[in-house]
């Protein structure tokens, strides 16, 4: 991918034609080998690196003027720190086992602002060579490296993520790289949560769900059908998984809901997702969870319609090997869940996605992707008061 992504743009391939040493890795253009003066004074070589603005393959004008650097603190050729361009602190994950550390800013006049990324790498990559070479002028921050062979990226992208890098939290994302997750229930709530899994770098999403997409589905679920993919009533999996190939890999369908039959497939997952809505599922799957040891989120609504206006709340129950029996009595785990306003398909499809949403963010919170300090398993939304309750084991 960095290759291509060199050879696809005459700002990087100017770059690499004039001998900087570059890569593109998470997200950043990163260039190694910069010569720069550290502390002492002495000639040190760090790695620059700054978030590529992209469009598909082809990069457009820098939206940031900043970069990071991965070495010591850069000074001049005194020892004197570079305060001019020092703008702080960093903690940006340039691939490789390279974390940049500190932050460089400056603009360029009179514009201030870069006009591709040869221009920004350049000067940026001028300053800190210019004070190098006052004490060593052998040193080049081009240097005409050998390129070795491209090395795909072991991602499950199509293109690079570039988000990730442009908030600079592309440290974090390596908590979210889990191997297989399941989501039970496509339809409203299971959609969006695949809408939102599907931007991270989970090796291989499972869905299960026997239903077709029909069109009232068509309207609580991510996108737009076109009036032909509703011909004929695909299954729902299928769509989905169809739906998000451009952008990822690993998105595997399973045409069945699951039941006494197919329960097994679950137990090799690493966490699951449950949308369904039937007590009966439901009582199965979160047993056979148990049993296997795999920690889940289980989400799920009730609306009532009042008068002219609908009333309800959402809620959400994180259950892992630590607080199952806390977790159940917090579940519609017996009798019969009836029928409420809801599942006759009012569309409700920004409850949904908000379901969904709450749903993920409990599982970033159960890897450490978000702080967790309170440690909540449980969470209902009041629709009409916009309250979230939660509530912690213990």
């Amino acid at each position: 991918m960095s290759a291509r992504l060199i050879s696809l743009n005459p700002d990087l391939t100017r770059l690499r034609r004039d001998g900087y040493d570059i890569r593109v890795r998470k997200g950043y253009l990163v260039v190694l080998n910069v010569p720069y003066v550290a502390a002492g004074p002495v000639v040190k070589h760090g790695t620059m690196g700054c978030s590529l603005d992209l469009e598909a393959d082809m990069t457009t004008p820098p939206s940031q003027h900043w970069v990071v650097f991965a070495g010591d603190q850069p000074c001049d050729a005194g020892g004197n720190p570079l305060d001019r361009i020092l703008a702080g602190s960093a903690n940006a994950d340039l691939g490789d086992g390279i974390i940049a550390t500190h932050t460089l800013s400056t603009k360029p006049q009179p514009s201030g602002r870069y006009d591709d990324f040869h221009h920004k790498i350049t000067q940026y990559a001028g300053i800190l060579t210019g004070y190098a070479v006052q004490i060593d002028p052998s040193v080049t921050a081009t240097p005409f490296n050998p390129v070795p062979p491209d090395i795909e990226e072991d991602t499950v992208f199509n293109y690079v993520d570039s988000a990730s890098s442009r908030a600079e939290i592309t440290v974090l994302t390596p908590k979210l790289q889990v191997g297989k997750v399941a989501i039970v229930g496509c339809g409203g709530s299971g959609s969006y949560i695949l809408d939102y899994l599907s931007k991270t770098e989970i090796r291989e999403i499972h869905l299960f769900d026997g239903d077709v997409q029909r069109q009232h589905n068509a309207f609580r679920t991510p996108g737009a059908m076109t009036r032909e993919e509703l011909t004929g009533g695909p299954y729902k999996v299928d769509y989905l998984a169809g739906m998000y190939a451009p952008l990822r890999r690993g998105i595997i369908p399973h045409h069945a809901y699951i039941d006494e039959s197919n329960v097994d497939e679950l137990r090799g997952m690493e966490f699951v997702f449950l949308a369904v809505d039937g007590t009966p599922a439901r009582m199965l799957i979160t047993a056979k969870l148990a049993e296997f040891g795999v920690p889940f989120v289980d989400v799920g609504m009730g609306l009532e319609l009042v008068g002219e206006t609908l009333i309800g709340q959402i809620r959400t129950t994180l259950s892992t090997p630590n607080n199952r029996q806390w977790a159940e009595k917090r579940m519609p785990l017996a009798g019969d869940a009836g029928e409420d306003d809801y599942q006759r398909n009012i569309q409700v499809v920004e409850l949904n996605a908000i379901s969904a949403a709450l749903a993920v963010m409990a599982w970033k919170k159960l890897v450490g992707f978000y702080a967790h300090p309170d440690g909540e398993m449980y969470s209902v939304l009041q629709v009409d008061g916009g309250v979230i309750i939660t509530e912690t084991p213990g």
